[in-house]
C-alpha cells in the first residue's frame, strides 16, 4: 500500500455548512445505534458464523481492464479483482495498467493506494506508480516467501550495495535502514528502509518503505497499539 502526498483541505466551520447538520448527525447516530444493537445480539459466535458464510463474489463487469490483463500476466490472482472505478492509470512508462486502486478518506479521494504485491514483470510499473503519485510511504504487509510459496517479487533493495534495477531504466537505490522505534514494548517488528527511485524523465524520488515483517499469511497480527504508532509516524510526514 502506498500513500501519495496530498494537501489537507480546510475543515469547514459549522456556520459554513449548507446542510441540516443536526438532522444528519441524528441520522448517523441512529445508524450506529442500530448497528451496535444488532452486533451485540449476534455475539462473537454469531459474527464468526456470519463471516464464514460470506461468499467471495466478483462482478467482473466492473473490472473490464482487470479481465483484459489476465492473459498478459499482470494480475497476481485471477479472483482478486481491480475495479475500473478508482483504478490507478499509469502515465509514466510504456504500460498503462497496474493492479492498484485509490482509497479515499474524508480529506481526499486519493489519499491511499492499495496494490497487489509486485510480480517480476510488474516491478517497474510499481515504481512508475510511486513516482507518478509522489508516494512518500510504502507499507508492505507480506513477506517475499510465506509457507514455501512466493508471495512477492524482490522489488526493492534490502541491504546496502548496488541499486536494484528493472526494465525501462528504473533503478531503486538503498540509502539506510533501521527498525521502527516503537515507544512501548511489542513483539511487532517493522523494518524501515529509505530509498531513492530513478525513473527516466523524472526527478529522483525519495520514499520510505515500511515492511511489517511478521504479518501472518491469511491472518492479522496480535492486537496492540503497533498500527496506531505506525499511523502516527506517517502523520509526521504526510497529511494522512
Amino acid at each position: 500500500m502506498t500513500t501519495p502526498t496530498r494537501s489537507r483541505p480546510k475543515t469547514p466551520r459549522l456556520s459554513d455548512r449548507t446542510i441540516d447538520a443536526d438532522g444528519v448527525l441524528d441520522a448517523k447516530k441512529l445508524q450506529v445505534k442500530i448497528f451496535v444493537e444488532e452486533t451485540l445480539k449476534k455475539g462473537v459466535q454469531g459474527l464468526i458464523a456470519e463471516f464464514k458464510g460470506m461468499r467471495r463474489m466478483n462482478d467482473f463487469t466492473l473490472m473490464t481492464e482487470f479481465v483484459a490483463q489476465n492473459p498478459l500476466g499482470r494480475n497476481r490472482y485471477k479472483d482478486v479483482g481491480c475495479l475500473d472505478n478508482g483504478r490507478v492509470i499509469l502515465n509514466i512508462g510504456n504500460v498503462q495498467y497496474i493492479h492498484a486502486n485509490y482509497v479515499s478518506t474524508p480529506i481526499s479521494p486519493k489519499r491511499f493506494i492499495c496494490t497487489q504485491a509486485p510480480l517480476p514483470k510488474t516491478c517497474p510499473d510499481f515504481w512508475h506508480m510511486v513516482v507518478q503519485e509522489k508516494s512518500v510511504a510504502i507499507l508492505m504487509l507480506c513477506n517475499f516467501i510465506e509457507q514455501n510459496a512466493n508471495k512477492c517479487a524482490e522489488y526493492f533493495p534490502n541491504r546496502e550495495g548496488a541499486p536494484l534495477s528493472f526494465d525501462g531504466d528504473v533503478h531503486v537505490i538503498f540509502r539506510k535502514q533501521e527498525m521502527f522505534p516503537f515507544p512501548f514494548e511489542t513483539k511487532i517488528r517493522i523494518q524501515v528502509t529509505h530509498l531513492d527511485v530513478s525513473v527516466p524523465g523524472q526527478p529522483i524520488h525519495t520514499c520510505t518503505h515500511y515492511h511489517w515483517l511478521d504479518w501472518p499469511d491469511r491472518g492479522v497480527p496480535e492486537a496492540d497499539l503497533a498500527p496506531i504508532a505506525l499511523l502516527g509516524k506517517l502523520k509526521e510526514s504526510t497529511s494522512v
